[in-house]
């Protein structure tokens, strides 16, 4: 299963977890410190130490400006009662100053410090990132922090305090053989605020977004309760595009089904100082419709999204969606918009995106979405259990040399898919508590490969030339590896 837990260790390194008979990766990581900004007595410890010491004590997770990293993971199975005493290895000091461009100490930085993924592959990956192995500081008064942590490659990330105009940093690929000390320069940039409402009043919790002129780059921010906003973000052209909260947002119920009345509000901004940015959202004119099958299926749970007219070239890896909906049980769908103009397209069909105009009248689009199938698979163990955290890996037969490499920048960890200039897909969806994938794949032949959690009680396996023309769905069964054929709890319970 993908059963987690975690406790503290109290002041002498004890600790104690309740867990489900069964089988477990075990790791040691450090408490996230929070860093008390009005606590006036950790204020003058820090400064006491920066007067008094030249060179880092290693307090162990006892200092804010201090952490550990430990990448040492043990398997183990517990079936009743148990000690299991985690002995940290020898940890190597990584120690670093963060400084502006003007070499001026920036205190208060929040520091994480993560194995490097580059040097991981997937299941590393999913592990390193259900473990958490991350360790958490803040830079002292002179923008100092120490991180205690197992030799290797790590990537090291510097988020300076909302309150300056500095930019988040990150060093990839780090290595850490021996002592090693790093210098880090945050750059200085422009604070956009902005405030947004509708009908006088304040929207919170607002999504927004803040792309620059090139799609390279995208910043986000949430409005607080009075609506506020506030980012630094280097001088250029931005596109602001801000999404309202359905709870703060009027409900518009069509066809028995309740929607966001609000439309997306978007602007181009020049920002080339300190910006200020009046957002006034307002009610949408309705853009729905049906999506069915060539027979007049309805084609449920399907997405449906809205972009831009400005992209004059959709790019499934670079057009980010205005606004999107699920079609429901029936295949339909509703998306309130601004009057304008706007491609719209079903899933990720980019090759047959429609332009659609809307006005003040709602607007009926109903769409015939052919070549594209749903496929969901059951993954489930020889034992019949689901099988969790499955990655489910794709491409087309015959062009599946390697697998979709994993984006260390894409916030979709868990499911990724990609375009060939063909317009068919490779990529991998990894598997939720119930161990079943769900994809949408134009008609094909596919290679499919299923890989289980590493260490875990199953084999892999792979599902070569499958036919996809129609929706499918596949029970996938995965054998028991020998050796966990006969690991069994004492009372007969298989480990899974």
């Amino acid at each position: 299963s993908s059963y987690k837990a975690s406790a503290k260790t109290d002041e002498e390194g004890h600790y104690s977890l309740i867990l489900p008979r069964g089988k477990y990766h075990v790791a040691a990581r450090a408490i996230k410190a929070d860093f008390a900004a009005d606590d006036e007595e950790l204020e003058e410890d820090l400064e006491d130490t920066d007067e008094e010491q030249e060179s880092f004590e290693p307090p162990m997770n006892t200092d804010p400006s201090h952490t550990f990293v430990s990448t040492t993971v043990q398997v183990m199975i517990f079936g009743n009662d148990d000690e299991l005493d985690l002995v940290l290895p020898p940890l190597v000091p990584l120690d670093g100053e963060v400084h502006d461009i003007f070499g001026q100490p920036v205190a208060h930085a929040h520091v994480s410090v993560a194995p490097s993924r580059a040097s991981m592959d997937f299941r590393d990956k999913m592990l390193a990132q259900e473990l958490n192995l991350t360790g958490h500081c803040f830079t002292d008064s002179l923008g100092r922090f120490r991180a205690l942590v197992s030799p290797g490659h790590y990537d090291v990330s510097i988020e300076p305090d909302d309150g300056a105009l500095l930019f988040s940093t990150k060093e990839t690929g780090l290595t850490v053989g021996e002592s090693v000390f790093q210098k880090f320069t945050v750059s200085e940039g422009h604070r956009l605020r902005g405030q947004v409402l509708y009908e006088d009043e304040p929207i919170s919790q607002a999504l927004v977004r803040i792309r620059a002129a090139d799609r390279k780059t995208e910043f986000l921010a949430r409005t607080d309760a009075q609506g506020q906003f506030s980012a630094a973000v280097p001088g250029g052209n931005y596109k602001l595009v801000v999404t309202a909260h359905p709870k703060d947002a009027p409900t518009v119920i069509i066809n028995d089904q309740e929607h966001n009345g609000l439309a997306p509000w978007t602007r181009m901004i020049v920002v080339g100082g300190d910006t200020h940015v009046a957002v006034k959202i307002q009610n949408g004119t309705a853009l729905q419709g049906r999506v069915s099958d060539e027979q007049g299926q309805a084609r449920p749970g399907v997405r449906v999204s809205v972009y831009s007219d400005s992209e004059k070239q959709l790019d499934a890896d670079k057009s980010r969606a205005l606004a999107s909906g699920i079609t429901d049980g029936d295949g339909r769908y509703c998306i309130f918009l601004s009057p304008g103009s706007y491609w719209l397209v079903v899933h990720k069909d980019f090759v047959n995106a429609r332009m659609v105009e809307i006005s003040n009248e709602p607007v009926n689009v109903d769409i015939t979405w052919h070549g594209w199938c749903q496929v969901r698979f059951e993954v489930q163990g020889e034992d019949g259990y689901a099988v969790p955290r499955c990655r489910v890996s794709y491409a087309p037969y015959g062009n599946d040399e390697k697998e979709l490499a994993d984006d260390d920048d894409d916030g979709h960890e868990f499911e990724r898919q990609q375009f060939d200039q063909s317009g068919m897909p490779r990529g991998y969806y990894v598997t939720p508590d119930d161990g079943i994938c769900r994809l949408t794949l134009p008609s094909g032949v596919y290679i499919f490969r299923f890989s289980p959690p590493l260490d875990g009680s199953y084999e892999a396996k792979v599902i070569r030339q499958l036919s996809i023309s129609a929706d499918l769905t596949k029970k996938i069964t995965l054998s028991l590896q020998n050796d966990s054929i006969i690991e069994e709890l004492s009372d007969g319970t298989p480990v899974s």
